[in-house]
């Protein structure tokens, strides 16, 4: 052993090769979790797994920069490299989706949801973790001391000469494998991807490719092209709505698919986003002591329905819902990319709500959980919505034994949003309730649903978690549904799962085509029946919308003109690069359709990209809270007013305070008031102490409160 690190030691380049294969071939096993996949990924694919040693192996290299600490720089980056690969494996775990470039994008937002799905006993590990890895990073600091260099600008060049090298092999190889399909550049199903190619070289394309790449054929003529292509299938008649009745559908065969709004009814539109929501018979070997999701199979046998296909498997809620508030696809983007914290941060994007807009709706979307998580404070006013309700502004939020919110609170938020609106109404409501992670360990002392299974499976706790859980969202879809039965407005319900659960099951331990898939149902209350079928995520709003004659947007018009056409793929990526990072050719062949003055747009066109949406001036919550008057009482510092909630906290000079929740009226300051302040507000926080609003009606002046002040 002490003749082989001599040898490594003498010959430093390819000691840095022996570590990066060794990197690469644990990394592996952490996420296959099997020698056989690993053994296959190896030998079956053996041009990929060379590129993934050929990428660490090149991080490796840098080491050799720092000539008088070379030995340390090297162990440090094969330390962030085997972290990267527990990370991933710890994370696959809990959500079935690899870590990837976008999680650092969501850092912010961990410390506030790790409740969620760590407990106790796994936050101490994580921990000591930490500060194991801190330790170590110390250790070899001290155990390998930085050595003399006699010519250390040689050695940085002759170093840089074998990156340059190293990156023309690479590059090489890539393209060999490339074309040989042991690699791909797209990631259109990221859990795949890594398995297919592995970790180091889908990580590390997850950290650059970001966005939608310029496609070759993009140009002012092929755009024009297909905007003439929709518009033409809309002068002669073949737009198809999706939704037929019996006699429509009779009728389409007839009239050879020309198109015709099946409802002239122009009803109220709910869409609800059901967080991990799928049918558990439909997983093998289970039993269970009663119906897990009673409301949902009756609506299911009664309307509407079908399998819905989605991007995402046990986590990734934003991507499915961007598809199906906007109508484009995210196989497109970046490996792993969420557009909510990307392009939408400062670009706007056609969606259902500034499309309704234009047809005279309201648009609101609702989320039991807080308003920050996933940048959506931010992307929904770039949708266009009119209105935005997350559990900062809710009130009586229960949680679950994970501290998800309950979802029975949304029930009566989208009952007083259909209320008080003077308008016709869309809204858009996210469920959070039956979200991971799912428990091992016996959570539930004396669960209402029971659950079997034909083998000894340490994921049945985790099984029986689940399903009572998503049984109580089930009640709140028949409760919703039971209001909305007595409403005296025509009113549609699209309800729909957003991805499988992170239960860890293989597509052939599940009763269904693909992992991809969950499950819709169109509900209404003004007898409206309509056929089955199978959908997409990113054409659901475009069928729904079609039966009403409601579909005036371009994404939904393409979808109507161009779905199963031979092009449909290829120029839907044409039109997404061109509506968020080309030169928006298309918007001004469909100014009327989108509401826009097309001078307007010809004129922004000669000074840049167009933009053919502005940003909404969207409200937060649906109740005014004010804050109307205070008090020092027994020492403590009193506010009274109206609607706070549990996320309502007292700020004193702009500093925001620790705050006790009394009830809807009062709010208590939580410690000794400051003997001075000059001003009193109550502002509405996420757990990150982020402000998403204040009060009005905030008491004015200037404040003194010490000894000889009397209240």
């Amino acid at each position: 052993m002490k003749k082989v690190k001599a040898f490594l030691d003498r010959h430093f380049y390819l000691g840095l090769f022996v570590q990066a294969l060794f990197l690469t071939i644990l990394i592996e096993l952490l996420s296959r979790k099997s020698l056989i996949r690993l053994g296959r990924f190896m030998f079956m694919s053996p041009l990929a797994f060379i590129c993934n040693v050929l990428i660490i192996f090149m991080t490796l290299l840098v080491a050799r920069l720092f000539p008088t600490r070379a030995k340390f720089a090297a162990a440090f980056i094969s330390m962030i490299w085997l972290l990267f690969g527990v990370i991933n494996s710890v994370v696959l775990r809990y959500r079935m989706t690899p870590f990837s470039g976008e999680d650092f994008n969501m850092v912010p937002s961990l410390f506030r949801i790790a409740k969620n799905y760590l407990n106790l006993f796994m936050i101490v590990m994580v921990i000591i973790g930490v500060g194991i890895f801190i330790a170590a990073i110390v250790l070899l600091w001290i155990k390998m001391p930085a050595k003399k260099e006699k010519h250390p600008i040689k050695r940085r060049i002759i170093t840089l000469i074998y990156i340059g090298v190293l990156i023309a092999i690479l590059s090489v190889s890539i393209s060999l494998a490339l074309r040989t399909n042991e690699l791909s550049r797209n990631f259109m199903n990221l859990a795949d991807a890594y398995e297919k190619y592995g970790f180091a070289y889908c990580f590390t394309n997850s950290l650059f490719d970001k966005g939608i790449g310029r496609p070759d054929k993009y140009s002012r003529r092929v755009i024009k092209n297909i905007a003439k292509g929709i518009q033409a299938s809309k002068e002669i008649g073949v737009q198809r709505a999706a939704f037929l009745t019996s006699e429509g559908e009779e009728a389409e065969k007839e009239r050879g698919s020309n198109y015709k709004p099946v409802s002239d009814v122009k009803p109220n539109i709910i869409m609800i986003q059901l967080e991990s929501f799928f049918d558990p018979e439909y997983i093998r070997g289970y039993t269970y002591s009663q119906d897990p999701i009673p409301n949902f199979h009756r609506l299911r046998d009664e309307f509407a329905s079908g399998p819905i296909t989605v991007p995402v498997v046990g986590a990734g809620t934003a991507n499915t819902e961007f598809e199906i508030l906007t109508g484009m696809s995210t196989d497109y983007f970046g490996a792993g990319e969420y557009p909510y914290n990307t392009v939408l941060q400062d670009r706007t994007v056609e969606s259902v709500a500034n499309v309704l807009k234009n047809k005279g709706y309201h648009s609101s979307v609702l989320h039991n959980n807080t308003g920050t998580f996933y940048h959506r404070d931010v992307v929904f006013s770039q949708m266009g919505f009119d209105a935005f309700i997350p559990a900062e502004y809710m009130y009586d939020l229960e949680t679950t034994p994970n501290n998800w919110a309950k979802d029975k609170v949304l029930t009566g938020v989208i009952m007083d949003v259909m209320k008080e609106s003077k308008e016709k109404d869309f809204v858009y409501a996210i469920t959070v309730q039956s979200h991971g992670r799912y428990p091992e360990d016996e959570v539930l002392e004396d669960p209402l649903i029971t659950v079997e299974c034909e083998e000894e499976t340490a994921s049945l706790n985790a099984v029986t978690y689940y399903v009572n859980e998503v049984y109580e969202v089930d009640e709140m879809i028949g409760e919703l549904t039971a209001e909305l039965e007595d409403f005296d407005e025509p009113t549609v319900v699209v309800m729909y799962g957003d991805h499988l659960p992170a239960l860890g099951f293989a597509p052939e331990d599940l009763d269904q085509e693909s992992v991809y898939e969950t499950e819709y149902v169109l509900w209404n209350n003004f007898g409206l029946d309509l056929k089955d079928q199978p959908m997409q995520a990113e054409s659901i709003s475009t069928a729904v919308l079609s039966t009403f004659g409601l579909s005036s947007g371009i994404i939904q018009q393409f979808h109507e003109s161009y779905d199963g056409t031979y092009t449909y793929k290829r120029d839907l990526n044409l039109l997404e690069y061109d509506m968020l990072y080309g030169e928006g050719y298309v918007f001004k062949y469909f100014a009327e359709d989108i509401g826009v003055d097309k001078e307007v747009l010809e004129e922004m066109a000669t000074e840049g990209a167009v933009v053919a949406y502005e940003p909404s001036e969207m409200e937060i919550g649906y109740k005014t809270i004010t804050s109307q008057s205070w008090e020092m009482k027994d020492g403590t510092l009193y506010v009274y007013g109206e609607n706070f909630t549990q996320a309502s906290r007292i700020i004193l000079d702009e500093k925001p305070m620790d705050t006790v929740y009394v009830d809807q009226g009062t709010l208590m300051l939580e410690g000794e008031p400051p003997k001075e302040f000059t001003k009193i507000q109550v502002g509405q926080f996420d757990e990150n102490l982020v402000q998403l609003g204040e009060s009005i009606d905030v008491p004015a002046g200037e404040f003194y409160i010490g000894p000889e002040t009397e209240m």
